[in-house]
Parts: C-alpha cells; structure tokens; sequence
C-alpha cells in the first residue's frame, strides 16, 4: 500500500515524480537502513538465579559464568550474592561478586556491545580498578571512589556507577586495590549492541530504493526529451 504522501504524477510529455514522492521515497529508504542497523540493549540484574542453600558452618555460593551466554555474555570469578536490603544491591534480592576470584571479568560474546553500564560496590570499602578491552587491546579503565593508599583515597560509597561507550568492547577487569577475594560486588550490568540485518534488508528500504530509482529513471527521461526538442 502507497504511503499517504507519496504521489506518482504521469505525463506524456516529462513524466516525473513528485518532489513530495521523492522526499518520501528517501525517507523509506532512511527508515529502511534505520532498521538494518538497529540497537538491542540487554538488562541482567541476576534477579532470576536461586542461590544454593547455606547451612550454619558452610556456605557455597552459586558459581555464575556461562547462565547469560544466550544473552552474549560470561563471567570468571563470578558467585551470586543474595542478600535483600543490602547496601550493595541495587535490584534485590541478587548481585554477584568475585566469590571466586580474587576479581572479576566479564567476557561478551557475538555483537560487540558499544555501551556497557553497571553499579559496583566493594565489600573492603577500598577503590576498585575496571578495565575495558576491544578486539585490539585496552580502551578504557576507571577507578571508583574508596582507599588506595594514604595519599590517594576517595571518601567510599556503595553503588557507583561505572559507564564505558563509543568503541565495541570484549571484556571487563574488575579488582580490588587489596587484591582480596570477595571485594569486587557488582549489579544491574546493562549493555548496548548494535545488530545488523545486511542478509536480509527490511521491506521499507526495498521499497525506497525502488522509488528513489524509478524516479530517477523518469527524471532522465524527462529531461532527455526536453535536450531534443
């Protein structure tokens, strides 16, 4: 069906389409390349694990490594941490910590995200390192608020929100300034990819290319008849 703006005028003597039937054929043909390239933003919140069951000596947190490689990504070092109402949880009940570590790293698997965020806390009050890497090496690395040595040291607070963007990223390093085991707790790990449709182009940009050429076509014609009168 015809777009409501899009009007093709036929003439015997310079058959052309109209500007406003150009304009909309160019905007299909944005919508449609739009859509081939379109953004997908994941959430884990870890929110949906059940942790193993502690006793009163022994306790044996849920290993969390490949649950969300569905979802392009996988931890090392990695244990849930259920703990409703605690300070380090932003979604209760669950965060995950370097349970396993000492520190934590996060690996993302097919697309790329380009926007990764996320809160961390330490358990030691202490500054924590965070280095991000793409395909070619580091590109980026923050340290939070918390103790780095007498010289250095931010106030701490439980929470803080660490955000890279603008360059694909394939892994995460989080650690501690201790390098102590069960420092680094992290939550609400939100990441940004880009997906792309190139084998399969959408209907709208099928459908702008093949106005956008027909009126190039009927302009070249028009303008061919008016040269040989």
């Amino acid at each position: 069906m015809m777009s409501k703006g899009l009007r093709l005028t036929c003439s015997l003597s310079t058959p052309r389409l109209s500007r406003h039937g150009a304009r909309a054929a160019a905007g299909l043909l944005g919508a449609g390349l739009l859509a081939a390239t379109a953004a997908q933003a994941t959430l884990i919140n870890f929110d949906d694990l059940k942790n193993n069951p502690c006793t009163e000596e022994f306790c044996d947190p849920l290993p969390v490594d490949d649950q969300y490689a569905a979802l392009g990504v996988r931890f090392y070092g990695a244990g849930l941490a259920t703990a409703p109402g605690a300070d380090y949880v932003r979604s209760a009940p669950n965060a995950i910590g370097d349970i396993y570590g000492p520190g934590l790293a996060i690996d993302f698997l097919g697309v790329l995200p380009s926007s990764v965020s996320f809160y961390v806390s330490a358990a030691l009050k202490d500054a924590l390192y965070v280095t991000a890497y793409g395909p070619g090496g580091v590109i980026g690395s923050a340290i939070t608020e918390g103790y780095r040595g007498p010289d250095y040291s931010d106030a701490y607070r439980d929470l803080q929100y660490v955000q890279f963007s603008g360059t694909p990223m394939s892994r995460l390093d989080l650690g501690g300034f201790y390098g102590r085991r069960g420092d680094v707790l992290l939550d609400d790990l939100y990441f940004v990819s880009a997906t792309s449709s190139v084998s399969e182009p959408p209907a709208l940009y099928l459908l702008g290319a093949a106005l956008l050429g027909f009126w190039l076509r009927l302009n070249a014609r028009g303008r061919g008849r008016r040269s040989r009168r």
